[in-house]
């Protein structure tokens, strides 16, 4: 009965009427939750396929001297090399990787080959393709003005057939990056160093990949998020006001409802009880709006309008359910902090 009372107390004004005024607020706390959610999901995926491509793409370590001497354990090896491509029409400069275990490197990154003629020659990424107007099966000269010969003035140079294309949509790594076996151009190349490539850390002076790239990545989904929670912030601040209004205005009422016999352990268990529930059923409801959109999206294209700048597909329920906890434990204790701190200070 007693909480009866204290909700319509809290729920009506002084002439009985419903205090609408409480509905902004939480709507606030809905779409709040909905963008925090809906922008953790999105970067969470972004994040996973940005750093599967980056890592697939690259081996994550490295290590390249020209006469090593130690134990190194290591998945690849071989060199790095700035070379010139043409065809009849059209020419580019890339960077060229050669490694002596290439089928090794293949099926690293088979995810991401479009087209392979299963035989030993170039693999090129489709954009450079495109540029060239190659097919694949189609030959591509290479030549390799490092290795010029002072003497002579001859670039090293040959022929190659293109016998694979893939596909990162990532960055230039479709356009500015070129794969050969190194068995196949040893008489064409001057070694200037060997590099060892590996995915595991295996030696500390091994250099790491991308490190820097992958730590913004990470980095953008924490603005982001934070961004997102200035909404939650603006909203915990309305509805601070509210409750002190609400206070203010029925400081006699608060008075005869301690007459009765509820002291204040009793009305602030009330009080939270109310604003959590509000709060919990707010940030729920925005959790499984954000990614209800995103599940519709992934799997039936129904916000493509939206969605269509993203470079990959955004999965829904993407990360660990722990930071999902976590976040929604932190958006609803901040909600139930600022509801009940001006009953607090009232009292005080």
């Amino acid at each position: 009965m007693i909480f009866r009372y204290i909700l319509i107390f809290f729920l009506r004004n002084n002439y009985g009427y419903f205090r609408s005024v409480f509905i902004v607020p939480f709507i606030g706390v809905f779409l709040g939750a909905t963008i925090i959610f809906m922008t953790y999901s999105i970067m969470n995926s972004l994040e996973y396929e940005m750093e599967y491509r980056v890592n697939s793409f690259k081996y994550k370590y490295n290590h390249c001297e020209q006469n090593f001497i130690g134990n190194l354990n290591y998945e690849n090896s071989g060199t790095q090399k700035i070379s010139f491509v043409k065809n009849e029409n059209k020419e580019s400069v890339v960077e060229m990787y050669l490694f002596d275990n290439f089928e090794e490197y293949k099926n690293k990154i088979s995810n991401f080959i479009k087209e392979d003629l299963q035989s030993e020659g170039v693999l090129i990424g489709d954009d450079l393709a495109n540029f060239l107007n190659i097919q694949l099966g189609d030959s591509i000269d290479i030549f390799l003005p490092t290795d010029l010969n002072v003497s002579s003035s001859y670039i090293p140079n040959a022929s190659y057939q293109v016998s694979s294309i893939y596909s990162f949509d990532l960055f230039d790594y479709d356009s500015r990056y070129l794969f050969i076996p190194k068995k196949i151009i040893d008489d064409l190349i001057v070694y200037d160093d060997v590099c060892y490539y590996s995915d595991e850390l295996i030696k500390s002076y091994l250099s790491i990949e991308n490190s820097l790239l992958l730590e913004a990545i990470k980095l953008e989904k924490k603005l982001y998020t934070g961004l997102s929670f200035m909404v939650i912030f603006i909203c915990c601040i309305i509805i601070f006001n509210i409750m002190s209004m609400v206070m203010i205005d029925k400081q006699q009422q608060i008075y005869y409802i301690q007459i009765l016999g509820v002291n204040d352990l009793k009305f602030n268990t009330i009080l939270i009880a109310f604003n959590s529930f509000l709060s919990i059923l707010s940030t729920f409801i925005g959790f499984v709006v954000a990614n209800l959109i995103l599940y519709l999206n992934y799997n039936f294209n129904v916000f493509s309008f939206i969605f269509s700048a993203f470079p990959f597909n955004i999965v829904p329920f993407s990360g660990h359910l722990f930071e999902y906890f976590l976040l929604y434990l932190f958006i609803n204790l901040l909600i139930i902090f600022f509801s009940t701190l001006p009953y607090k200070i009232l009292r005080k």
